[in-house]
């Protein structure tokens, strides 16, 4: 059976208070062996600086689906131009 825990924030000028609860709850979770810690934010550079701080070893980041299809639209753009059918 799989454990998990889930933090759920919006950050709100919140940071160091999501950062305080995250160590704590990673704190706490140090006895469950084999935890894999997943990260699911936006593509700002800083707060993935954040999470590689206090972020377990085998952790996984992932890119939200919002941004992710921001960034593949900006890729398409730029490969295609604009206005092509491609994009």
């Amino acid at each position: 059976m799989r454990k998990s825990l889930e933090i759920d924030a919006e950050l709100g000028g919140r940071l160091e208070s999501l950062r305080q609860q995250t160590v704590e709850m990673l704190r706490r979770a140090e006895n469950l062996k084999g935890l894999h810690v997943v990260f699911l934010a936006d593509g700002a550079k800083w707060i993935w600086d954040r999470f590689a701080e206090i972020a377990p070893q085998n952790s996984t980041f992932i890119l939200d689906f919002y941004h992710a299809c921001e960034r593949v639209s900006m890729l398409c753009k730029q490969l295609y131009g604009e206005q092509t059918p491609k994009h």
